[in-house]
C-alpha cells in the first residue's frame, strides 16, 4: 500500500458507525465456535442472496475492523510478511526510513542482523515495538525525510505473545510489581483494561482501609505510563456475546479477544474454561505457570526482573532469602525454585 493510497482512507460516517456497533455485537456472539469456516449471506445489486464461505479467523478479524469503525476510526489492512524491509517498516509506522534506522541503531527497537543485508529485511510487525512494548515513533509522521540507498540489513525481533493480567494477579502488590517488571522485559506484551483496574482497586480498598483510592489511582496511572499501550479499549461491545461460568469475568475475556492475547494470567483458571477460551486461541494460566514458561523462553529476563524488583525494595532492604519467600507466598512455587539457582546475582 502506497502512502497516497493510505491518505485515501476515509473516516466512517455516522450511519456506518451505528451499523458497526450493532454488527460487531451480533457477529461476536457467533464466533465462540470450533468450526474453521462459516457461511454468510451477501446481497447483490438485485437484492438476491448469495452464500459465501469464509474462514472463522477472517470473521474474527472483521470484528476487530468493526470495533475500530464503531469508535469512528478509519481502518486499513496491512499485509504481514515474515520480514519487512526498512522502508516498509517506516511506511507502516508513518516515519522516515532514516529515522527508523536511527531508532534501530540506538537500541530503541530490538533487532538482529539479516543474512541478506541488501534486502533490508525486518521482522514485523509485532517487533516494531520499543522495549516496553509500545511504538513510540509513530508520532513523527510530519518529519519525513528523503530515503537513502544505505543498506542496513536490520530486522526487528517479534514479541512472542500477548498476555492479559486478570484483576486477581494485580491485587497483591508484590506480584503486581513482579509482573510489571517482567512486562518491561519486552519478551511479551502485557495488557489490562479499565475494568480490570477498577476491579483490583475496588477489592483492595475493601480489604485495606489504610490505603486510599488516590494512592491506587496513582499506581494504575503509573502502570499505564510504564506500558503505554497496555490498556485495552474497544472490547466492551463483545461482552454480551460471551459466556463464562461467572458473567462478571466476561470483560476479561473480551479484552483478551480484542488485543489478540494468547494467555489470560489468573489464579481463577476454573472461571475460564479451556473449551470456551480455546475457540478464541486463548488459554488461562496460573501466574506461576506463566512465569515458568517465560523462564524456559528467556531465564535472563526473569532473573533481571526479580533483580530489579528486589533492588527497589529499600525501605527496609530485603535480602535474597526474604525476597524469595515473598514470591513464594504469592503462589510462585516453581518460579522461586528457578530463581533460587541465581541467588548470587539477585
Amino acid at each position: 500500500m502506497t502512502r497516497a493510497q493510505a491518505l485515501e482512507t476515509a473516516l466512517p460516517v455516522e450511519r456506518e458507525v451505528a451499523a458497526a456497533v450493532e454488527s460487531q455485537r451480533a457477529l461476536a456472539a457467533f464466533l465462540s465456535t470450533q468450526f474453521e469456516t462459516q457461511r454468510i449471506q451477501i446481497f447483490d445489486a438485485k437484492n438476491q442472496a448469495h452464500q459465501v464461505e469464509l474462514p472463522t479467523s477472517a470473521l474474527r478479524l472483521l470484528v476487530d475492523v468493526l470495533s475500530e469503525l464503531a469508535e469512528g476510526n478509519a481502518v486499513k489492512v496491512v499485509p504481514i510478511h515474515a520480514e519487512l524491509t526498512t522502508q516498509e517498516a517506516a511506511d507502516m509506522l508513518n516515519v522516515s526510513r532514516p529515522h527508523l534506522v536511527k531508532l534501530l541503531e540506538s537500541g530503541a527497537l530490538a533487532f538482529s542482523q539479516s543474512r541478506q543485508a541488501s534486502a533490508h529485511p525486518l521482522r514485523g510487525p509485532d517487533g516494531l515495538q520499543d522495549r516496553t512494548g509500545s511504538c513510540e515513533c509513530a508520532g513523527d509522521g510530519g518529519a519525513r525525510e528523503a530515503g537513502t540507498g544505505t543498506s542496513t540489513g536490520l530486522r526487528v525481533r517479534s514479541s512472542p505473545f500477548t498476555a492479559v493480567y486478570d484483576a486477581c494477579v494485580l491485587y497483591p502488590a508484590p506480584l503486581r510489581d513482579f509482573l510489571m517488571w517482567l512486562a518491561l522485559s519486552g519478551r511479551f506484551r502485557a495488557r489490562w483494561s479499565a475494568q480490570i483496574h477498577d476491579e483490583w482497586k475496588r477489592n483492595l480498598i475493601k480489604n485495606r482501609p489504610d490505603i486510599t483510592a488516590e494512592q491506587l489511582d496513582r499506581t494504575a496511572d503509573l502502570m499505564d505510563l510504564a506500558i503505554p499501550d497496555g490498556r485495552v479499549t474497544g472490547h466492551e461491545v463483545l461482552i454480551e456475546g460471551l459466556t463464562l461460568p461467572d458473567s462478571g469475568d466476561r470483560h476479561v475475556l473480551a479484552a483478551a479477544i480484542r488485543c489478540h492475547a494468547s494467555v489470560i494470567v489468573t489464579f481463577n483458571e476454573r472461571d475460564f474454561p479451556a473449551d470456551v477460551l480455546g475457540a478464541f486461541g486463548l488459554e488461562a494460566q496460573h501466574p506461576d505457570l506463566f512465569v515458568e514458561n517465560l523462564f524456559d523462553l528467556d531465564p535472563a529476563a526473569v532473573v533481571a526482573a526479580a533483580q530489579r524488583q528486589r533492588q527497589q525494595l529499600k525501605n527496609p532492604p530485603i535480602d535474597v532469602d526474604r525476597y524469595l519467600d515473598i514470591l513464594l507466598r504469592q503462589g510462585l512455587t516453581q518460579t522461586v525454585k528457578g530463581l533460587a539457582g541465581f541467588r548470587g546475582v539477585l
